[in-house]
This record gives C-alpha cells, structure tokens and sequence, in this order.
C-alpha cells in the first residue's frame, strides 16, 4: 500500500502472482471498485494501478486485522513456549 502507482509487473514480482493471473485478478479489483489504471505519464505504453479510497480503506482493514492476528499467534506461542519448557523440566526432573 506504500507504494500506489505500481506497474502490473512490480506488484506481480512483489506478490508472486504470473501476469496472466495477475491481470485477472486486477480486472476483479478494478470492477469491484478497489483500484484504477492510468496511463504512465512517462511511458504511455505502461499501466499504473492506484488504489481507490475504497481500495485503501480495505486495504487499511486487511492490515488491522493481520495485525491483529499476529499479535495473538506470538501470544499463544509464547504461552506454548512455556508449557513447553515447564513439561521439559518436569521430565528432566523425573529422569533425574
């Protein structure tokens, strides 16, 4: 999202996407309302796609809730982490 005005290329390379697929997938966002193509202005041969602001919104809630998820993953595998190492020790203890 940083980067608005990428070429179909740039944001395929980033995402991993083959430009066949991508362009599939753009001509999805772009009837959804999501983004838009211009020209370049310096290379009329190239398409830039700009999110919309209804693009950007989503955009913004995609990344709160990956945020979010994140937050809770390292949470639950820290709170893993311990359980795991308080059976480590009760084992060693008992081999011991």
């Amino acid at each position: 999202m940083e980067e608005d005005g990428s070429t179909l290329k740039e944001i395929g390379t980033k995402a991993q996407i083959d430009s066949s697929s991508m362009t599939v997938l753009v001509d999805k966002l772009e009837n959804e309302g999501l983004l838009e193509r211009k020209l370049d202005s310096h290379d009329r041969r190239a398409i830039r796609v700009f999110l919309t602001p209804k693009g950007r919104e989503l955009g913004m809630q995609v990344m709160e809730l990956a945020s979010d998820f994140n937050l809770q993953l390292r949470t639950s595998l820290e709170d893993l982490g311990e359980s795991f190492e308080k059976s480590l020790r009760i084992i060693i203890e008992d081999i011991e």
